[in-house]
């Protein structure tokens, strides 16, 4: 009886993940998960950018040409841009990756009102190269 028992209990374990899913692809059962939700901001009128002339954090002269042609990830980083800035701009490296063979289809931007200091400028473009990171003056022109 014992052994009845555990064979029954091996089966059910074993074929009831797979009778869930039989039924939740069926036509009797229309259960769908909640979307995930994106937590990101499209600017919506889209403002053109206009002309510029501006040197980034390095003290690259840079314009409207090198941010033309591809797409944006703007980060616009807060006041004190601790290690909470410095995560959010890792995550944003990844989201770049995970465009996968699009990658350098997709640019990176930081912005920051305030200056960055030179271990917060390492450390982000250590994450990802491709940066353009625009603190100060620059910064608030963009912002």
């Amino acid at each position: 009886m014992k052994s009845k028992m555990t064979l029954i209990a091996l089966f059910a374990m074993f074929f009831t993940p797979m009778l869930v899913a039989v039924l939740l692809h069926s036509e009797w059962v229309d259960w769908r998960a909640a979307p995930e939700k994106a937590h990101g901001e499209l600017v919506s009128p889209v403002v053109p950018l206009g002309a510029f002339g501006l040197r980034d954090v390095g003290g690259n002269a840079r314009s409207l040409d090198d941010l033309l042609g591809r797409w944006q990830l703007v980060y616009i980083a807060p006041p004190a841009c601790g290690s909470e800035c410095i995560e959010t701009a890792g995550l944003m490296h990844n989201i770049r990756l995970a465009q996968d063979r699009r990658a350098s289809q997709a640019g990176l931007v930081l912005l920051s009102a305030t200056e960055l200091d030179d271990a917060t400028h390492q450390r982000i473009t250590r994450l990802d190269p491709t940066w353009l990171l625009f603190d100060g003056e620059a910064g608030n022109t963009l912002i």
